[in-house]
């Protein structure tokens, strides 16, 4: 279960032998990039849009917490009681959406949303329950979807529980996933929950942009920031974004600038910098972010499947197994990408070829519901 906070360009090659005018820059205030007046003509207020207690809990939480979870002894135990509660009420069974981020007090309701849906559920149900939990980003492959024409790249959240399992005579921290896939042995980072509400805010401002609503996608990106995501380099690239989608380009190069400066490494934001100078006419400087962003494409399997999926999803079938090989040859243990290899050579008709990658999804997934899933295919193919 990903959470969406993230573009990502496909850029095309820039002509190598192209001239390049002078283009002189002005620095723009950062703190006038989140005023909109450039979108807008007018400064957009967080105001507009309503603010959301996004970790609230309710008496019907707390009844749930109070039957039997809250008077066990240790964290242990109560951590334990917990999960087992809430899996055996039907939470984290079927209810997963990827593109519905909700509050917890809305998740408890209706038993649907993604992996940063249910985080806030358990976030502030561990809480009241007496645990210490805080918000994880975890550095798992990402995926992407594309909307638009841009990719939308899905990250990871989860729950650091403090002391939530015995160890050698006494406790250490433990992890809480509810995710799809497999988040063992990849790098984790504890994130403020301020930076948590922040990505619950910049969730449902990409919704809001995908439904061609830009102000109030903007309000609630700078909810996002006024949260405590200040320092979250993908709210600034999702901002630089908004601002090259409205062709204000001198805004968006000093929005991918922060970004950068926050992450070096930021692949959406060099990738939007080349984007923004194409725009404006600067050849060269949108050469050179290209070349930086073409070298990290090109050692990326996970680049290639998201090409492989745009393609697959326009139909041109051929197409994505071509660049479904270029993702293997990088990475030949994913098994993704041999289901939707599976899933191609289906559309194709070569239903010997989809059984054989899906053969091989089954022998490379790592989870007992994965495995399962591709069971039922095998065997629904072969009936």
């Amino acid at each position: 279960m990903t959470t969406r906070f993230l573009f990502l360009f496909l850029l095309s090659a820039l002509g190598a032998c192209a001239t390049a005018p002078a283009v002189d820059y002005v620095e723009i205030e950062r703190d006038d990039l989140l005023t909109g007046r450039a979108l807008f003509g007018e400064q957009v207020l967080a105001s507009e849009m309503p603010d959301v207690d996004v970790l609230r809990v309710n008496n019907d939480m707390r009844a749930f917490i109070a039957g039997g979870i809250s008077e066990a002894s240790t964290k242990v135990s109560r951590l334990g009681r917990l999960l087992s509660s809430l899996v055996d009420d039907g939470y984290y069974e079927a209810g997963y959406e990827p593109s519905l981020s909700q509050t917890a007090e809305e998740t408890f309701a209706s038993k649907r949303g993604n992996c940063l849906s249910y985080t806030n559920l358990f976030i502030a149900m561990a809480r009241e329950a007496g645990l210490i939990v805080h918000f994880q980003i975890a550095q798992v492959p990402p995926t992407y979807d594309a909307v638009r024409g841009v990719l939308i790249r899905n990250n990871h959240v989860n729950i650091l529980v403090e002391g939530g399992q015995f160890y050698y005579g006494g406790t250490r921290d433990v992890t809480i996933d509810f995710n799809l896939e497999d988040p063992s042995g990849y790098p984790t980072r504890r994130v403020s929950d301020g930076y948590g509400i922040g990505l619950y805010y910049n969730n449902v401002s990409v919704e809001r942009w995908k439904q061609g609503e830009l102000r109030a996608a903007f309000a609630y990106l700078l909810k996002a920031f006024h949260a405590g995501g200040a320092r979250n380099p993908d709210l600034w690239v999702n901002l630089g974004v908004y601002y090259l989608q409205g062709a204000r380009h001198r805004q968006a190069v000093e929005a991918f600038r922060v970004a950068l400066s926050l992450d070096p490494r930021n692949q959406s934001a060099i990738g939007g910098l080349g984007r923004a100078f194409e725009s404006m006419g600067d050849l060269n400087q949108a050469a050179e972010y290209d070349a930086q962003l073409s070298r990290y494409r090109r050692r990326n399997p996970y680049y290639h499947f998201a090409r492989a999926q745009l393609a697959f999803g326009e139909q041109r079938y051929n197409e994505s197994l071509d660049i479904l090989k270029k993702a293997i040859r990088l990475r030949d243990d994913d098994h993704r990408f041999y289901h939707l290899q599976g899933m191609t050579f289906r559309e194709l008709g070569d239903l010997a070829e989809a059984r054989n990658s899906w053969a091989r999804a089954l022998e490379e997934s790592t989870l007992n519901w994965q495995k399962k899933r591709y069971v039922e295919m095998l065997t629904a193919v072969n009936d």
